[in-house]
């Protein structure tokens, strides 16, 4: 789920970045790009927001699968 999520958030920025190079080039800088690039910025944070709490749960996995290991 939480890749999944992943995937969501850089398809948007992927997304986000296209749009704001397709307005560069129809010529329309003004507050289109501003929009898009403030949504691009907010999607790349949550990314990278996504990617601390993969780091941390496959951690906590790594820590059960010890355990269980031990345990055993």
């Amino acid at each position: 789920m939480l890749l999944g999520l992943l995937l969501l958030a850089c398809l948007a920025l992927a997304a986000g970045v296209a749009a704001a190079a397709g307005w560069r080039r129809s010529g329309r800088l003004g507050g289109e790009l501003a929009v898009a690039t403030d949504r691009a910025e907010h999607e790349a944070e949550a990314r990278r927001r996504l990617e601390d709490q993969l780091v941390a749960l496959r951690g906590e996995r790594d820590q059960a699968l010890e355990r269980v290991r031990v345990a055993e």
